[in-house]
């Protein structure tokens, strides 16, 4: 496969499968932070010829607002300058522009074609493995048993949510009391934004952070809307459908705060528009 995008919702091992399949191939790939990539000189980086490139982290050069475009259009001119190297590229869904950035991808890619491929969520197995190397769980089997009684399952499916579900229950005593408390507990949890270089944006930019309670309305606002309309869900510009309405429709005069909201892990990316 000369060229695909790797796209899933934040802390769903994006990274962590670039570093395994970049060392699987040894000398013969690259991995580099989309960041990197777009601002160091590539005559100085010799590693970046004939090789594979793993590029990491588009979202991250899209963090700081302004036209989303512009990064993907420095990273196509990288790639161009470079002869069209083979290449994988990996963004959050939320920050994917769907067939716009597939399209114009494309064009830089060896063979003029792009797959976009998306992270499955864990598998029981896969859980089973991620409590066992967690320190203060001493079942796993009982913990995720516990998690689907307490309503709170869709924190299995990422290994980041999974971990901080763990570190909750491990450093506060045991399993919150009510439901409710439980529930709020991950909601707050799934608003923190884990990644340096998201966070290191937002202190650059200024911007004053949205308080979580704001986010946590903002979310329930958002999911009252598409019950009232019988969505399925929202779409990002370019990708809305019958079932998955625009997201600025949806959030009205709320769009900026909801555009946060479906950035964060209380949202889940369920599939993208625009091929493979």
């Amino acid at each position: 496969m000369p060229a695909y995008v790797l796209l899933g919702d934040p802390g769903s091992g994006k990274s962590t499968s670039f570093q395994v399949e970049r060392d699987a191939l040894g000398d013969e790939a690259c991995l580099v932070t989309a960041r990197d990539f777009l601002v160091l000189n590539p005559h100085a980086r010799p590693e970046w010829h004939g090789r594979t490139l793993f590029i990491d982290g588009l979202d991250e050069v899209r963090a700081g607002g302004g036209d989303a475009r512009s990064p993907l259009d420095a990273l196509r001119g990288r790639l161009d300058a470079l002869g069209k190297p083979r290449f994988r590229l990996s963004c959050r869904e939320a920050d994917w522009l769907g067939t716009n950035d597939r399209v114009n991808l494309a064009k830089v890619s060896p063979d003029a074609d792009l797959t976009v491929l998306r992270l499955e969520p864990l598998t029981d197995e896969n859980v089973e493995d991620i409590l066992d190397a967690h320190s203060g769980i001493e079942d796993a089997r009982s913990f995720i048993v516990t998690a689907r009684e307490k309503g709170v399952a869709g924190f299995l499916d990422n290994p980041q949510c999974l971990t901080m579900l763990a570190d909750v229950v491990t450093s506060g005593g045991g399993w919150p009391e009510s439901r409710l408390q439980l529930f709020e507990q991950a909601c707050r949890l799934a608003l923190r934004e884990q990644n340096e270089e998201h966070r290191a944006e937002e202190r650059a930019s200024g911007a004053v952070a949205t308080p979580q309670d704001d986010l946590l309305d903002g979310a329930g606002r958002l999911c009252a809307v598409l019950l009232v309309a019988g969505a399925a869900g929202c779409a990002l510009p370019y990708c809305q459908d019958a079932d998955y309405p625009d997201l600025n429709r949806c959030a009205g005069e709320h769009a900026e705060p909801a555009q946060q909201t479906i950035s964060t892990n209380l949202f889940e990316a369920v599939g993208f528009i625009g091929g493979s």
